[in-house]
């Protein structure tokens, strides 16, 4: 009859770990809370390289070789900003109540909207196929961290191009400096556009962005 495994209380004190005690489930504990735990093997390598190599190996991270991510990965031009040409052509059509030329310019919206939604869909799994199969664990935990501190949403933005943008800089700056952080986010379009901050003019101010990072 097989028995389950019984995995050892850990210790709650904030007394330091001593090298001789990081063993299997010590590095499994370490993996949990500096990724997002491991196969058997991955712990076992892990608790083989001694307790001071194994925390160099998960913080150092940037030593170890990792896919590069190139800024055409995903299209940037899906949901661009409409030309000058673009918008005089739609002000023409409403002065003229040209309706067909209105309906294509919807349905030509409503395309773009669709291929996003698609595309933000392919960066989900994008980035869900990092996080599983990462050789640099903390790297994408504190991305993610980062994505729930500094919250933004795809329903408000509508730009798949800007979330991934997004996504870049907090895996830059995933243990970086956090003032150097915080200035590059209220930069970010994604925040940006999250927190109204396109909105925000001089004879008509919108606050929101200014308020929560106050907040």
């Amino acid at each position: 009859m097989q028995t389950a495994t019984r995995i050892p209380a850990l210790d709650s004190t904030l007394r330091p770990l001593a090298s001789r005690d990081f063993d299997y489930w010590k590095a499994h504990h370490l993996l949990v809370r500096a990724g997002f735990g491991g196969t058997p093997e991955e712990v076992r390598s892990l608790a083989a390289m001694g307790l001071d190599d194994a925390v160099d190996h998960l913080v150092d991270y940037r030593s170890i070789p990792a896919e590069p991510v190139a800024a055409d990965t995903f299209d940037k031009d899906i949901m661009r900003p409409a030309t000058t040409q673009e918008r005089q052509a739609a002000r023409r059509a409403r002065t003229r109540g040209d309706e067909a030329a209105l309906e294509r310019f919807r349905r030509d919206r409503q395309r773009r909207q669709q291929a996003d939604r698609r595309q933000m869909r392919a960066f989900q799994r994008w980035w869900l196929r990092r996080l599983i199969e990462t050789e640099r664990p903390l790297e994408e935990k504190m991305t993610l961290f980062w994505h729930g501190h500094f919250a933004t949403g795809y329903r408000t933005i509508e730009d798949s191009y800007h979330m991934f943008q997004q996504n870049q800089l907090l895996r830059a700056q995933a243990v970086g400096n956090f003032r150097a952080l915080t200035h590059a986010i209220v930069r970010d379009p994604a925040m940006l556009r999250y927190l109204n901050n396109n909105q925000n003019r001089r004879r008509a101010p919108n606050e929101n962005l200014a308020r929560e990072l106050m907040e």
